[in-house]
Formats: C-alpha cells, sequence, structure tokens
C-alpha cells in the first residue's frame, strides 16, 4: 500500500500522519536525507521517529521496470525490514550545518574568483601592444585594483570593449573577494577539528572602490 504527499511542510506532517496509522513506528528509511529529502528527515526526527538513509535504488531493477516512486518506496521498505543497505543519516542542524552552509559559500566564491581572474588573463594576451604594456608587470592583486579603477573610453570598437570586458571582471571578482573574518560559530563547533585553520575563513563581500 502507497501513497502520495506533497514535499511541503504540510504534506511531511501528512506523512507523519498516514505512518502512525498503521501502530508503532519502528524507523523509516528515507532516500536523499542530504538533500531532497533532508526536511522530510528533519521533521520526523522532530516527531520521535528514527530515519534511516536508504540506499538509491537498484539500476538493473529501474532499467527493467523504469522510474517509479511507488516502486522506490517499496523497496526502501523492504531494505529497512532486511536491515542491509542502510546507514545513520548526518544530522543537518546546528553549528555542523552552519559550518556545511558557511562552506559551499565560501567554496563557490573561490570557483567564481578563479573563473573571473582566468577570463582577465585569457583577454589581456590577445590584447593590443597599448593594453598589455599597462599591465604586464603588474601582479593579480594589482592587476585587479588597477582595473576595477580603470575609466574605460565609451565606444564599441574592439580596443574599448576589451577595456570595458576586464574593467566588469575585475569588479566582479572584487566582489567575491575572499576576506579574512573569522565566523564565531567556528570556535565553539565540535566539526572544527575536522577542517583545516584555511577552512574557517568566510567569504565577505567588498567592492573595489571604482
Amino acid at each position: 500500500m502507497t501513497a502520495s504527499f506533497g514535499a511541503t511542510g504540510a504534506g511531511n506532517r501528512k506523512v507523519i500522519d498516514y505512518l502512525r496509522g498503521f501502530g508503532v513506528v519502528v524507523a523509516v528509511p528515507v532516500e536523499g536525507t542530504g538533500s531532497y529529502g533532508a526536511e522530510l528527515a528533519r521533521t520526523l526526527r522532530r516527531a520521535g521517529m528514527t530515519v534511516l538513509e536508504a540506499a538509491r535504488p537498484d539500476r538493473r531493477a529501474r532499467c527493467l521496470h523504469g522510474k517509479s516512486d511507488p516502486l522506490d518506496a517499496l523497496q526502501a521498505a523492504v531494505t529497512a525490514l532486511s536491515g542491509r543497505g542502510l546507514a545513520t543519516p548526518k544530522d543537518r542542524d546546528g553549528l555542523v550545518e552552519s559550518m556545511r552552509v558557511l562552506l559551499t559559500e565560501r567554496s563557490s566564491a573561490r570557483k567564481a574568483r578563479g573563473a573571473a581572474m582566468n577570463q582577465i588573463h585569457a583577454l589581456l594576451v590577445t590584447a593590443p601592444e597599448q593594453i598589455r604594456a599597462t599591465y604586464r608587470h603588474l601582479g593579480s592583486m594589482k592587476l585587479v585594483a588597477a582595473l576595477a579603477r580603470s575609466r574605460p573610453t565609451p565606444g564599441h570598437g574592439p580596443e574599448q570593449t576589451l577595456r570595458g570586458s576586464v574593467k566588469r571582471l575585475a569588479v566582479r571578482l572584487g566582489s567575491t573577494h575572499l576576506a579574512a573574518h573569522v565566523n564565531p560559530a567556528y570556535c565553539s563547533c565540535p566539526a572544527s577539528a575536522l577542517s583545516s585553520p584555511a577552512s574557517f575563513w568566510s567569504p565577505a563581500v567588498t567592492t573595489p572602490n571604482d
């Protein structure tokens, strides 16, 4: 017997009522507790239920029968009864979750910063000599600062377009600058021992002076 519920707060509460209608709930297998099933897992825990991480459905079975949510739910239930292929999901509350969110933000900021810097160098490599000569001897940080302060002449020619592009890239790069600001939550976070000191820096947005 299967039933469908909306992936909302109200839908999650209906799941709890539905499960309790069968009697005492020993455990609830949930697929994707670290992604789409995170909120459902939290709701079930708050209701006092034991949540187990169910493995993804067998690919061979999916190839034979196609994608089916009812079949996936049935397989998760069978897996929970057998006691195989289950794991205890990570707790996504408290300071550990705060650290995960901040490190995700930091990672995306670093990637954006690297991409912008690579684009600046690629454009300057093919730029006319008069532009290259201006910035040739500048290091990365001084180059970004100089480009952000530049005032390109308006126009649609190749040189004006290039000067405008590298300036905009430099300003964008500055907006993802990783400033050295420590989040106080890390100081008391038990998981901090698992990360390097460099992981404690969180991104702060700065805007170069134009």
